[in-house]
């Protein structure tokens, strides 16, 4: 699972959570006013939570994107050999399957 479609669903849940608070709310004040006070602190918690994780995931990313760009200009011929040597691997591979 990409961490894109764990945040989706993330907020997914809290939106359903929401609207079921929502809708115990017409069922008893004091039920929906302690069911919110229990909720509400978690679903703060969860959001902060994911946003950190994306934010941390996103740097990594970066991070690692520039070291692969400095290794690349650094050793133009070692990436030009592994590229094609991957790419005879993956047509000989394509090649074999065809047949």
């Amino acid at each position: 699972m990409s961490t894109q479609q764990l945040k989706q669903e993330i907020k997914q849940v809290a939106t359903d959570v929401e609207q079921l608070m929502e809708q115990v709310n017409g069922q008893g004040a004091e039920m929906s006013r302690s069911l919110k006070d229990k909720v509400t602190p978690m679903l703060v918690s969860a959001r902060e939570s994911l946003s950190q994780a994306s934010s941390s995931v996103k740097g990594k990313a970066v991070d690692a994107a520039k070291k692969t760009d400095a290794y690349a200009h650094a050793n133009p011929w070692q990436v030009a050999g592994i590229a094609a040597l991957v790419g005879l691997s993956l047509g000989a591979l394509v090649g074999s399957r065809r047949r």
